[in-house]
């Protein structure tokens, strides 16, 4: 499909799409005083543009930004195409109106989408598809369809039926509103419950919680790792503040949806920076945020230690359940240290007082002490 229609198909879904642009370009290391500032609104509340992001690359066009259209409620629509007996959905056009961040690897021919993070990858022509860390089997692989990847039918039901509200009807995939109605917009005006339901808290008895206030004060070393105060031990005796303190030499390191191992590009998305720094100390973590949260013992919101690593779900117009779709590591006084394209981008510290993470918290996990 030449690239005046591939846009044109775009347009024509002006009514059903909600998306917005990441931060994702390529990059390596650099200093927190080289961040862009970040104005207030976006710093109290990174997803609350009633937008979802996404990477800032066309599949096939390669264009250099993406196309912004108006949301409107209700249902979307997608065409479906029939080739040798199969139904399929263009696989761009279905990661864009689901709001996923996405990539497409030309060389591979894969395409990887998720949250922040690649919860999905599928290879054209081939029946191996990767859902969260498992393998699984499709029924029919995707194709090139008029020069475009297209995702079968069946597909779709295979790796999205636990995460989207869908339904064939005549020649048309619908996606329709959630009826938990998980909105895109958290609304940061709106009054929280009452009482302290939804407040974060210490844990009185976290042996590391001074640490790390004095790791915090402590000057870090410039675009250099700390070494390792202690050899990795056993999962459940670490050297946490040690954890914390590498993880916050890398500040500023850019985010990257689907990132490779930082050795290779320098770069993290959210799951990939607590995998690289856990396996630092000896635990190894899946690759996926899905995946990391099946592990661990569940700790209360209002008792966390430093290095427990917190959970949060990403809204979602046509979502059924509240997904993992975000993770971060505590570091204590209701602060988070994470890889994220939002509010800035990068690896940054953010404050879990905010009413965005206190809505969209689903869980923490305690993986090591």
């Amino acid at each position: 499909m030449r690239k005046s229609a591939r846009i044109s198909a775009i347009f024509s879904l002006a009514a059903a799409l909600i998306f917005t642009s990441a931060c994702a370009g390529k990059s390596g290391r650099h200093s927190a005083s080289g961040e862009q500032p970040v104005s207030p609104q976006a710093e109290s509340s990174p997803y609350s543009s009633g937008s979802s992001a996404i990477d800032n690359m066309s599949i096939l066009s390669g264009s250099p930004g993406p196309v912004s259209l108006p949301a409107v409620p209700g249902e979307a629509s997608l065409p479906l195409k029939v080739a040798d007996g199969q139904e399929y959905v263009e696989a761009e056009q279905l990661v864009r109106m689901v709001g996923y961040r996405f990539k497409w690897d030309d060389n591979k021919q894969t395409l990887k989408f998720g949250d922040n993070d690649a919860a999905f990858e599928l290879k054209l022509d081939s029946l191996d598809a990767r859902k969260e860390d498992d393998r699984l089997q499709l029924k029919a692989p995707p194709r090139m369809i008029d020069g475009v990847p297209c995702v079968p039918l069946s597909a779709v039901s295979d790796l999205l039926a636990d995460d989207l509200v869908f339904a064939k009807e005549g020649q048309s995939l619908m996606l329709k509103p959630s009826p938990e109605q998980i909105s895109l917009k958290v609304d940061e005006d709106a009054p929280l419950p009452e009482g302290n339901a939804l407040d974060f808290g210490d844990d009185a008895e976290d042996p590391y919680k001074q640490a790390a206030a004095d790791i915090s004060a402590a000057a870090l070393p410039d675009g250099r790792e700390l070494a390792d105060a202690i050899p990795a031990a056993a999962l459940k005796d670490i050297n946490i503040p040690a954890l914390i303190s590498r993880a916050r030499t890398y500040l500023g390191v850019r985010y990257e949806f689907g990132a490779p191992p930082y050795s290779e590009n320098g770069t993290f998305d959210c799951s990939s920076y607590t995998r690289y720094l856990f396996d630092k100390y000896g635990i190894s973590l899946p690759r996926t945020a899905r995946a990391q949260g099946k592990i661990g013992t569940s700790v209360s919101r209002s008792s966390l230690r430093v290095g427990d690593l917190l959970y949060f779900y990403v809204p979602g117009r046509f979502q059924t359940n509240k997904t993992v779709g975000h993770v971060g590591i505590y570091i204590g006084n209701r602060n988070m240290i994470h890889a994220s394209p939002l509010p800035k981008d990068g690896v940054q510290i953010t404050s879990i007082d905010k009413a965005y993470w206190k809505r969209t918290f689903l869980f923490a996990k305690r993986i090591a002490q």
